[in-house]
């Protein structure tokens, strides 16, 4: 066991149990450290709003068919409503579009730190 004395009289002994290690350089360490900092799961309201949305525009479709609010019985009300729903859904779904593009962006930074973890066992030619 090899055991090392600095001048101020510490000693440093080598770990029990081997522990797989990697040099890595100071400036990749920083790197990886600004990318995760970088890296933020903000909590979104796109997709609760748009799903909110959609349910507004489903809760249109019954009073469009009732009898009451038929066709032939009040037009102009008829079309207030078609239209109101074809906008609710139409911005339900674009808040959900822009829900899963942000889930996107988040998985593609998480996914560039990885990769670059990935790069630094490789370049050491050891797998973890």
């Amino acid at each position: 066991m090899c055991k090392i004395t600095l001048s101020q009289g510490i000693e440093i002994l080598n770990p029990k149990d081997p522990i797989p290690s990697l040099p890595i350089y100071c400036s990749e360490w920083r790197f990886i450290k600004n990318k995760i900092s970088q890296i933020s799961v903000n909590c979104s309201y796109f997709s609760g709003v748009g799903f909110t949305f959609i349910g507004a525009g489903l809760g249109i479709i019954p009073n469009i068919f009732s009898s009451e609010n038929s066709l032939f019985q009040n037009i102009e009300l008829h079309q207030v409503m078609f239209v109101s729903m074809c906008f609710l859904f139409l911005c339900g779904g674009l808040c959900l579009y822009f829900s899963s593009q942000e889930k996107v962006k988040q998985t593609q930074s998480a996914l560039e730190v990885l990769s670059h973890m990935e790069l630094i066992e490789s370049r050491n030619g050891i797998e973890l």
